[in-house]
C-alpha cells in the first residue's frame, strides 16, 4: 500500500482455499441459511466418504446449487505441492508481478507494517504453498487441486467445489475481466472485485457442504483443517495476513447480505454491477443501496518533485485504512476511524535514499475526517516518538530526516512526509 498498505495481491491463478476461520464460518453460514432460505435443495447425495471422487458428479452438483449452468466439462489436473511452488514462483517471475510486488514491498515497509528485512514476495510463496489447496486459472481454463498426503476427502471436496463455483463464473461472466492487471492504480477496487468472488464462491460452497456433507464428515472436515500448517500464516505481519483473509471472510458476509436480499439473481447482477470499493464490501447495505461511491481524489503533478520516481500511485481505502489504524489503536476503535471513507489517493515518490509521501482522502463529513485524523496522528506519534505542533489548522512532525505534516480541512485529511519542512509545505500547499 504505497501508502496506508497497498492490498497484497495474489497472482492471479492463486486461490487461498482453505483458512480454517472460512471453513468455520461457512459452515455456520450454509446451515443457518440454507434452512432459511434454500428448503428445496435436495440434501439426499450421499457423504462425500461413502463415494469416490467424481468432478463432473461435482460440477453438475455445484452447478444446481449456485444456480450457474454448467456450459462445458470443468477440465481438472492433480499436482503435488513442487508443482505448485514452480507454477507459483513462473507467476511471480511475471515483470507486472515484480513490479507491483516491488513497490508495494517499499510502501508497506515505509509505513512500518512489514519488517525492513522480510521479502515480500518470498514471504507470499511461502504462505501459498502453505495455504493453497486448490485454484481455478481462468486462462488455461483449468482447475488444479493440490495432493498432500493427509488431506481429507471432505477437505478435497471442500477445495474442489470453492474453485468449480469460480469456473462456472468464469463460464457465464468471464473471470478475465478481474485480472489484477486490469486494476492497475485502484488496488482497493481490485480487493472489492476479489471479495466479491471469494464471497460467491465461498457462500456457494456453504450451502454445498449443508447439502452433502454428513455430520461425520464435517467432523473430518475440521479436524484436517486443523491439522494444517497454518504458522507462516498466523506469524505473517498484521497487514498481509489481513489482506490474504480478507476477500474470504468479509467477501463471504457480503455475499450472504445480498443472498438474502436478492437470491443468487443478486450475486449474478453483482459481476455486472461490480462493488466498487472495500468500503461496500464492509458494508453491503451501501452497495445494495446503490449509493455513497467512492469520490475520484487527485493528487496534482508537483513541480518540486521533478527529478523524483514515482515508486507507486494507488488508492487506499477503508479495508486498508482500518487494518493500518488495527495496528495503533483497539479494534473497535479503528473501525470507527476508518468508518465514513470516500476516496483517497496517495503516491511514493523517491530520489536516491530520500522519499516523499503524499495523502489525500475525503470521509463522508466533517466528524468522519476529525476521527480519521485522529488514527493518522496516531500513526505519526508513533513514527516520530511525540505528538505534533500545531501547523495551518493541523499539525506538524519534525524528525532527525523527515518532516510530517497533517492537515485536516473540513471532510479531507492531508498527509506530507518529506525530507524537509519547505518541501513537506510546498507540496501542501499544491494540494487541491
Amino acid at each position: 500500500m504505497s501508502i496506508p498498505p497497498p492490498t497484497i495481491r495474489r497472482p492471479p491463478i492463486i486461490e487461498v482455499a482453505v483458512v480454517l476461520a472460512l471453513i468455520l464460518v461457512a459452515l455456520m453460514v450454509g446451515f443457518v441459511l440454507y434452512n432459511r432460505l434454500s428448503p428445496s435443495l435436495s440434501t439426499s447425495s450421499p457423504s462425500p466418504t461413502a463415494t469416490p471422487l467424481n468432478i463432473d458428479q461435482l460440477a453438475q452438483e455445484v452447478s444446481s446449487i449456485r444456480q450457474l449452468p454448467l456450459q462445458q466439462p470443468i477440465v481438472s489436473e492433480f499436482q503435488d505441492e513442487v508443482q505448485l511452488k514452480q507454477r507459483l514462483e513462473g507467476e511471480m517471475a511475471d515483470k507486472f508481478a515484480q513490479e507491483d510486488l516491488a513497490s508495494s514491498q517499499q510502501v508497506l515497509q515505509f509505513l512500518g507494517l512489514v519488517p525492513a528485512d522480510v521479502e515480500l514476495e518470498n514471504l507470499l510463496l511461502d504462505l501459498y504453498g502453505e495455504q493453497v489447496l486448490g485454484y481455478y486459472d481462468e486462462q488455461v481454463k483449468t482447475l488444479f487441486v493440490v495432493e498432500r498426503p493427509n488431506d481429507s476427502q471432505a477437505l478435497v471436496r471442500f477445495t474442489l467445489a470453492h474453485e468449480i463455483t469460480h469456473a462456472l463464473e468464469d463460464q457465464s461472466f468471464d473471470l478475465g475481466r478481474f485480472s489484477t492487471p486490469r486494476f492497475t492504480g485502484n488496488d482497493d477496487q481490485l480487493s472489492a472485485a476479489t471479495a466479491m468472488l471469494e464471497g460467491d464462491a465461498s457462500l456457494s460452497t456453504a450451502f454445498y457442504l449443508k447439502a452433502n456433507i454428513s455430520l461425520g464428515s464435517t467432523l473430518n472436515l475440521l479436524f484436517s483443517a486443523l491439522s494444517q500448517d497454518n504458522s507462516k500464516l498466523e506469524n505473517a505481519p498484521f497487514y498481509v495476513k489481513a489482506s490474504l483473509q480478507f476477500p474470504y471472510e468479509d467477501g463471504l458476509r457480503f455475499a450472504q447480505t445480498v443472498y438474502e436480499t436478492l437470491g443468487w439473481a443478486g450475486l449474478d447482477q453483482a459481476f455486472t454491477v461490480v462493488p466498487s470499493s472495500t468500503e461496500q464490501i464492509l458494508h453491503p447495505e451501501k452497495y445494495l443501496q446503490g449509493n455513497d461511491p467512492p469520490q475520484d481524489v487527485e493528487i496534482p503533478k508537483q513541480a518540486e518533485l521533478e527529478g523524483w520516481t514515482l515508486v507507486r500511485d494507488n488508492v487506499l481505502g477503508e479495508f486498508d485504512f482500518r487494518t493500518w489504524f488495527r495496528t495503533l489503536l483497539p479494534e473497535d476503535e479503528a473501525n470507527r476511524c476508518a468508518e465514513g471513507w470516500g476516496g483517497c489517493r496517495y503516491q511514493l515518490w523517491q530520489r536516491e535514499s530520500k522519499v516523499v509521501f503524499l495523502l489525500n482522502s475525503v470521509w463522508d463529513s466533517t466528524q468522519d475526517a476529525e476521527e480519521a485524523n485522529y488514527g493518522l496522528e496516531m500513526f505519526l506519534k508513533k513514527r516520530f516518538g511525540a505528538a505534533g505542533s500545531p501547523f495551518a489548522g493541523g499539525s506538524e512532525y519534525i524528525g532527525e530526516s523527515e518532516v510530517a505534516l497533517l492537515v485536516p480541512v473540513r471532510d479531507f485529511v492531508q498527509m506530507i512526509i518529506a525530507p524537509d519542512a519547505d518541501l513537506a509545505a510546498a507540496l501542501l500547499r499544491a494540494l487541491p
